[in-house]
């Protein structure tokens, strides 16, 4: 694999689509479209942002992913059985019982292990994949500071990506209600203490990691602003909302599916906005990622 960046680059990016780029002026008397032209002089206005088509992808199947979701709970709470029970000696009165569980927490976003579970992996790991080339492109030994700040930021999402398909926080998590003596694991108190944990050294983390490789996401305002807005979105839905339903809504079972829905479809989101993000800032910096052979 070969990353080249400026001025090694050549003229076209597989990274067209991010961020708008401003077009050449229009010659004299002539008029073009996205310009104004005028006596003074060419107003030039900026192209119209664009989503890249992997992204609209990704959000897609965030989308599919939380119907199936419904479907599926809808499914079996009023229409399938979890279990089939077929005769199979009538005279002996025995039967085979064939249980649906599997299926029925196959898109399930409130389990894990299952493909809502590796979808969402799947896109932390290209966000720090992202990253990782970015850091990659912009690395000077003179900046050695930033330059390991995006690194770490990088090994950060692939930690991230680990412990959805690991589930290293739950495991943390009942750990941590055992060591608390507590009855119910989704109690306020213990999911306060739990999220207390783990959340306050994580915030730590990114907090220094954002301000030692400040100077190369300032560079580029928009593709971090989009990465921002992701991960806000990202970490309310993954902390805030799960905090609130259990500290005022209750466990409601209509209530309950709702809040999942929104909690597990919101990360999704969250996690395909830095995507975006990511995306625009090796776009920005007119990075190319070629496979093939050099000669």
């Amino acid at each position: 694999m070969s990353i080249a960046s400026p001025p090694v680059l050549a003229a076209r990016s597989s990274f067209a689509g991010w961020p708008p780029f401003t077009q050449p002026a229009a010659p004299a008397g002539r008029r073009t479209p996205g310009l104004v032209s005028s006596p003074a002089a060419a107003v030039v206005r900026p192209a119209r942002r664009r989503v890249p088509a992997p992204v609209k992808l990704l959000l897609a199947a965030d989308l599919l992913l939380g119907g199936l979701y419904v479907l599926s709970a809808m499914a079996f709470r009023h229409w399938l059985p979890a279990t089939w029970r077929v005769p199979a000696d009538a005279a002996a009165g025995g039967a085979v019982e064939y249980k649906f569980q599997w299926l029925k927490s196959l898109f399930d976003l409130d389990a894990e292990q299952n493909i809502p579970t590796w979808f969402s992996s799947a896109q932390l790991l290209l966000v720090a994949a992202l990253l990782g080339v970015f850091a990659w492109a912009r690395f000077d030994r003179r900046r050695l500071v930033a330059s390991a700040g995006l690194v770490a930021a990088a090994g950060l999402f692939a930690a991230l990506s680990m412990d959805e398909v690991a589930c290293l926080h739950e495991n943390l998590g009942g750990k941590l209600v055992y060591y608390l003596k507590a009855g119910h694991h989704g109690s306020a108190y213990t999911l306060w203490a739990f999220w207390a944990a783990v959340g306050l050294p994580f915030a730590a983390a990114a907090g220094c990691i954002a301000r030692a490789s400040w100077s190369h996401w300032a560079k580029h305002r928009r593709a971090s602003l989009t990465f921002l807005a992701g991960l806000i979105v990202f970490l309310g839905c993954a902390v805030g909302m799960e905090l609130a339903w259990i500290t005022f809504a209750g466990t409601n079972p209509s209530g309950s599916l709702a809040e999942v829905f929104a909690e597990e479809v919101g990360e999704m989101l969250g996690e395909t906005i830095m995507v975006w993000g990511a995306w625009g800032l090796l776009a920005a910096e007119r990075v190319t990622v070629s496979f093939g052979r050099e000669r």
